[in-house]
């Protein structure tokens, strides 16, 4: 009988505590599976968090265009150097155009030294869109302005040193016909002078050819010769050197690309 009722017990026992277990072991899955939804719904309300819209406005050609972006991707600083340095291409026009004898004493080379460096540094400096393709526009704006910037130099020093624009390969190679009357000066720098104003003149600028005339009769015609082959002549002809950035309206269509929501507001031309 004490047999009977220990194996009863035992058993009894058993059924409980295998009871238990399992009442365990259902509750840690169920605490589990409860942990992996919590996780999964935080996962998925981390992928589909709304991006953080911000409103940008600018004006290009006639219009006013506003438009949102992500703010996690670039900031209002960003953008703002991009339009202005990158596509409006800021530092970028010259800056010093020699039209008369009165232009050319008006040039105060520490102005121009310091507004090249202010332009320069900021391109260096500043924080733009981090995109491959404005990455690359602003490396080639930097090469822009500095054929522009030792260009000019060279200009303005050619006024009292004219053998420095053989300094710059492109001017000695490819613009040997302004560059050496420029050196040569005298009836060389007038023969070029008189050659430019025939062909503006067979052209149909009769205007131009009258100048011409008037200079001929004045007393600084070597001055004022020099300044109109410098300008119309040489110049032009090394400008062909500088690698240009295509032109802002290409880029513009990359700027919008940043955007989302894009209104555009137009003047009637």
């Amino acid at each position: 009988m004490k047999k009977i009722l220990y194996l009863a017990f035992t058993l009894i026992f058993w059924g409980c505590n295998n009871q238990q277990n399992e009442q365990k072991t259902s509750a840690t899955e169920n605490n589990t599976k409860e942990q992996k939804t919590e996780n999964q719904a935080e996962n998925q309300n981390k992928t589909i968090l709304p991006l953080k819209p911000e409103t940008f406005t600018w004006f290009f050609g006639m219009c006013d265009y506003t438009a949102t972006f992500d703010a996690d991707l670039y900031t209002k600083e960003e953008l703002e150097n991009t339009l202005k340095y990158l596509i409006q291409g800021e530092g970028t026009s010259k800056s010093v155009t020699i039209f008369t004898p009165e232009d050319l004493r008006k040039i105060d080379k520490k102005v121009l030294e310091k507004e090249f460096t202010e332009i320069l540094n900021s391109l260096h400096s500043l924080k733009f869109v981090n995109t491959p393709y404005f990455n690359e526009i602003k490396q080639k704006r930097i090469k822009e302005i500095e054929r522009i910037e030792l260009l000019t130099f060279i200009e303005i020093e050619s006024y009292k040193n004219p053998k420095v624009l053989e300094s710059d390969k492109y001017s000695k190679e490819n613009c040997s016909e302004y560059t050496n009357a420029l050196i040569a000066g005298g009836d060389k720098l007038l023969a070029l002078r008189k050659k430019m104003a025939e062909l503006s003149r067979d052209e149909g600028n009769n205007n131009a050819w009258n100048d011409y005339l008037a200079e001929t009769k004045s007393d600084k015609r070597l001055e004022l010769a020099r300044i109109f082959v410098s300008t119309f002549g040489w110049w032009n002809c090394v400008n062909e050197s500088i690698e240009r950035v295509e032109g802002d309206e290409a880029h513009q269509a990359g700027f919008l690309k940043l955007f989302n929501d894009v209104k555009v507001e137009c003047e009637e031309p």
